[in-house]
């Protein structure tokens, strides 16, 4: 009442719609950051910060961007997305449709697919630009919360600037559906009675098309007509609400809560009124309709956040349960010989509940194998609003706020873009909320699970519950289908049998940013919450300490970008010699790699000390992906790793290294700038001491490792042997056959690294006893979906799938680009060694 006192005042005039009490309430509702400020004018008896917001000026057309800041400018006018942004889902759409018409067979027990992915990845759009093409009628059943209006506000205070969610729920329709006090084959009947209104209600609305038209006319303005029409944040329009009332009252006025007489051959229910009802819709829908005969989906129901009917509900004794979706599952089978599917939309990661395996299957008829389910559906894609990388990006470039934004799942681009001065202010905050599903304050104690979701996104940590059985293995899934649910974990897909999923913590630099800052509070220790991490049942730990490795890496980082709580692009950005300055203890780098030079060398011009040969070169590392395929350690990967912020831990010791870091090295005496690596290799084994071991850096020849093509020769490169269990402390550098930087690193102490307190010294003795364990392998699932899920996992294998959403492959995985800076990069690297004499022989060495 308040706000919509000071709209009518106001001049020049606010957003219309707050001149009307409903509209100006949902407003407060929606917004605690006005409710407070609202409560602070009202003490000063000044609204004059009230009128002067920007979220409550009306829109005005045709704005400049001059002023915008420049990550603003890089989404909201950057072509290379405004282009995609009306294709966003155009893969997954046909996806999506090729997907359910594979398994629309008879020996399906219903027609209904599970569509299971965590928040933000765009399930609810893809409906949305599904139903452009297809008959859709949508329900969302996201538990909401009821009372007045004070009580909401009073909740929507204590949950502090959580995500409202979208699209706004069917409240109504839920407390329908999930009415208590049933026996269950009350509930059976009663949600077939529902379809058969229904469909009542759809056929109603298709004969008489000058309903909706006249609801339009009604309308005052266009604002009004999509507010009437379409959604509202906290709930939807009145037209839909309207909509399915009238179902309900056609449910309770034609289809009375009775026991039918007759029985059909699939189950219980009487399906003759349901089956002409069907007859005369879907011949309005598609005209080709003809009974009996295979079609391809003519309707679809979608159930958005269908698990909230998936809660238990005793009869009498704790042996016998239903919930309301095996009701409404049971209903769906009556109307599987009809072309109608049903979507099942779920953050959850519990695909069980749609889809269990054929053991704990309530049909008998799918235990003996007779009938199937469908194999639930997560390829959504990701980096929808990415902006594709080209030559013309430098390392600053990528590290601006509105490049990060474009990668990964659409959420944060979308939110950014549309907001006001409050949202894009609180963007990094809001990406902290969203990975720990709860309001946050700096300082607060993470639960193990919380800090699950903050290290996995920046040392790539995974699950691998296939050992395991029994309680561990239930624990084991458990734990990650949360993770799913709750904490940003991206689901690629449902294993063979429905018994466990996939599960990645995908390059994304938002929530790696929103991890970072939470770590940077006194009482989050990273190698303490490592340590409880690798104690749950079906972690995969790694047997060589690489993920000891990736930690006090990012620490290490950490202490250089983080020099206030706050992060900066500029900050991301850390100078090589800096980082190995701050990598030991202290006086280490000084004293024995400051004025290192190398032993033997390619080129003359690289005959410099260590300081002075990476005095430009700098790195933009903040968290790791785990590495598939040796292809991706290639320059030309490391770079577009390098553009989202990504070091490489690879998946096996095959490769002869562990970790990679991508590096930027200019040459001091020709100032061009190449891509170079920073190799790392783990030993977790008390055999390997503090005396260096050569061959274990022969392992790590940039060119067996075809990181540089052999046809000409390389930057400097800097190699590493981290050998954790080391009994003795130490750093030495070691001689080399080619122009590399050869350090030996000995124990995992204080004594050694500088990222590690004295007090955590006992905690990484932990640690290298629990890391024992091998990495489960990344494993493509079906064909059609194949390079939708591989984007959802970007930078796993040289594949074009993990790549095409940001930059484009060939079919034989060459990067398809003008690339004119990589190229005379290397041209430069070829005259430069010609120039000094003919590398040829140092390179037979470098090589051997």
């Amino acid at each position: 009442m308040l706000l919509s006192q000071i709209a009518e005042t106001a001049n020049p005039p606010l957003l219309p719609a707050l001149n009307n009490l409903r509209d100006a309430r949902e407003c407060v509702v929606e917004n605690d950051e006005l409710f407070n400020l609202l409560g602070e004018c009202l003490q000063k008896g000044s609204f004059l910060e009230i009128r002067s917001l920007e979220m409550l000026q009306p829109v005005r057309p045709h704005l400049s961007s001059a002023g915008l800041a420049k990550g603003e400018r890089i989404l909201d006018n950057d072509p290379s997305i405004e282009g995609g942004r009306g294709l966003t889902h155009f893969k997954e759409i046909l996806t999506t449709y090729e997907y359910i018409t594979k398994h629309n067979n008879p020996n399906m027990y219903t027609c209904l697919l599970p569509i299971v992915q965590s928040s933000g990845m765009g399930k609810s759009q893809l409906i949305d630009e599904f139903s452009k093409k297809h008959f859709v009628v949508p329900f969302n059943l996201r538990a909401g919360h009821q009372g007045d209006f004070f009580s909401l506000l009073s909740l929507l205070v204590k949950l502090w600037r959580s995500d409202p969610g979208y699209p706004a729920p069917d409240t109504a329709v839920l407390q329908w559906l999930t009415r208590r006090g049933l026996k269950s084959h009350e509930s059976d009947d009663r949600f077939s009675a529902f379809l058969t209104a229904l469909f009542e209600k759809i056929l109603k609305v298709i004969d008489d098309p000058q309903f909706i038209q006249q609801q339009i006319s009604d309308s005052p303005d266009i604002e009004h007509t999509e507010k009437e029409l379409g959604r509202r944040l906290t709930k939807q329009g009145p037209l839909r609400i309207n909509f399915y009332a009238d179902s309900k009252q056609l449910y309770r006025g034609t289809h009375p809560q009775t026991m039918p007489s007759k029985k059909s051959p699939q189950g219980r229910f009487n399906t003759e009124v349901l089956d002409t009802v069907l007859r005369q819709v879907l011949p309005k829908i598609n005209p080709s309709f003809l009974p009996n005969k295979e079609h391809a989906p003519i309707l679809c129901l979608v159930f958005d956040e269908g698990h909230t009917l998936s809660q238990a509900i005793y009869e009498t004794d704790p042996s016998t349960q239903w919930t309301a979706f095996t009701s409404l599952r049971h209903a769906l089978r009556n109307i599987r010989p009809f072309p109608i599917w049903s979507f099942f939309l779920s953050t959850t990661g519990r695909s069980d509940q749609f889809a269990p395996p054929a053991y704990q299957d309530p049909s008998n008829r799918i235990l003996r194998g007779e009938l199937v389910d469908v194999k639930p559906f997560s390829a959504l894609g990701f980096d929808h609003m990415a902006r594709k990388f080209d030559k013309s990006l430098t390392l600053k470039d990528v590290t601006e706020l509105g490049f990060r934004l474009s990668l990964g799942r659409p959420l944060w681009s979308t939110r950014y873009r549309v907001g006001g001065d409050s949202v894009r202010k609180t963007v990094v905050r809001f990406a902290i909320e969203k990975l720990l599903c709860r309001s946050w304050q700096p300082g607060m104690k993470l639960g193990i699970d919380e800090q699950f979701a903050v290290m996995s996104r920046r040392l790539a940590l995974d699950f691998n519950a296939t050992t395991l059985s029994g309680a561990d293995r239930r624990e084991a899934d458990a734990n990650e289908m949360v993770q799913v649910e709750k904490y940003m974990r991206v689901c690629l897909g449902v294993k063979a049998g429905f018994e466990s999923v996939v599960t990645v913590a995908a390059s994304e630099p938002m929530l790696t940013e929103a991890a970072a800052t939470v770590m940077q509070y006194s009482n989050f220790k990273s190698c303490q919450a490592l340590r409880q991490i690798l104690e749950w049942p079906g972690m995969s730990k790694g047997d060589r300490g690489e993920v000891i490795t990736c930690n006090i890496t990012i620490d290490t980082l950490d202490r250089l970008m983080f020099q206030t709580k706050q992060l900066e692009s500029e900050s991301l950005i850390v100078p090589v010699t800096s980082y190995f300055d701050a990598l030991f203890a202290q006086g280490i780098y000084n004293e024995r790699l400051k004025d290192r030079v190398p032993s033997m060398l390619n080129t003359m011009s690289h005959n410099k000390s260590f300081a002075e040969t990476f005095r430009d070169s700098r790195i933009y590392v903040t968290h790791f992906i785990k590495i598939y395929d040796s292809n991706v350690l290639s320059i030309e990967f490391l770079l577009r790793l390098a553009a989202r912020g990504a070091g490489a831990l690879c998946a096996d010791n095959d490769f002869g290294i562990d970790v990679a870091l991508p590096m930027l090295y200019k040459d001091p005496n020709s100032g061009k700038e190449f891509v170079s690596v920073i190799m790392k290799q783990s030993k977790n084994d008390f055999r390997y001491s503090d005396k260096p071991i050569d061959f274990l850096f022969d392992k790590m020849s940039p060119f067996d490792l075809r990181i540089f093509d052999k046809s000409f020769d390389p930057p400097p490169v800097i190699r590493m042997v981290y050998a954790l269990a080391s009994s003795k402390s130490g750093v030495t550098t070691v001689k080399d056959p080619y122009t590399s930087f050869d350090i030996w690193c000995a124990q995992a102490s204080s004594e050694t690294f500088g990222a590690i307190r004295s007090e955590d010294n006992e905690t990484y003795n932990e640690l290298l006893k629990l890391s024992k364990d091998v990495p489960k392998m990344f494993q493509p699932e079906e064909i059609s979906t194949k390079e939708i899920v591989q984007s959802m996992y970007p930078g796993a294998t040289s594949d074009p799938g993990h790549w095409n959403s940001f930059l484009k492959l060939s079919m034989d995985g060459r990067i398809e680009s003008s690339d004119k800076g990589l190229r005379e990069s290397e041209s430069s690297i070829r005259e430069s060694s010609m120039a000094a004499g003919g590398g040829s022989k140092k390179r037979k060495l470098a090589s051997k």
